[in-house]
């Protein structure tokens, strides 16, 4: 289906404020070195408090656009019961992945790019990785698994189990990011009478 005028402005307004995350945090980098003192230095908090301004316009919209499509604030609530989705990874998802609510949950890993392929040749098998997919939803499921590993939840339980068990840190992580798009996906599954 294509998407309705308020998707496509959703994904317009999402990536625009990923955009500008990206420059504020590349400004923020250039502070912080050696050669960066008097103009530059100003230069560059200049730039950086101007994009801290555009990122809250940005913010602003998508939180209006949301309030304004009832369906679009059911989602985004029904999103946030995952523990470490808040209110920017809920929007992220939605505008970043309108499928959501339509895949199988192997379909929602694989597109998300978080589905660990195999890399076996005969009797060799070797180390799975994650590899394709939507490339721009990864940081915000990684910042999910962040603070869902911190949590209290089944989600940090299930984290803590796997480290346990001798699983590498970001081997975890990314086992909590498809977990987190999976449960995400059938929260928004339409329910069936």
């Amino acid at each position: 289906r294509p998407p309705s005028p308020e998707q496509e402005l959703l994904y317009d307004l999402v990536t625009r404020r990923q955009d500008l995350t990206k420059l504020r945090a590349a400004e923020k980098n250039k502070i912080q070195g050696p050669k960066c003192q008097g103009v530059l230095k100003d230069s560059c908090q200049t730039m950086i408090d101007f994009l801290t301004q555009q990122i809250k316009e940005i913010e602003d919209q998508i939180t209006s656009l949301v309030h304004k499509k009832e369906h679009l604030t059911e989602k985004v609530q029904e999103l946030q019961t995952i523990p470490g989705v808040g209110p920017v990874v809920a929007t992220t998802l939605l505008a970043l992945m309108p499928e959501l609510g339509t895949l199988t949950r192997r379909q929602v890993a694989s597109l998300a790019g978080v589905a660990p392929k195999a890399n076996d040749s005969g009797t060799l098998k070797g180390y799975r990785r994650i590899v394709r997919g939507r490339e721009i939803i990864k940081p915000a499921l990684f910042m999910a698994a962040m603070a869902a590993r911190n949590s209290h939840s089944d989600l940090g339980a299930f984290y803590t189990r796997l480290t346990e068990k001798g699983k590498k840190k970001i081997v975890a992580l990314t086992a909590l990011m498809r977990k987190i798009i999976t449960i995400a996906n059938a929260k928004l599954k339409p329910a069936t009478t």
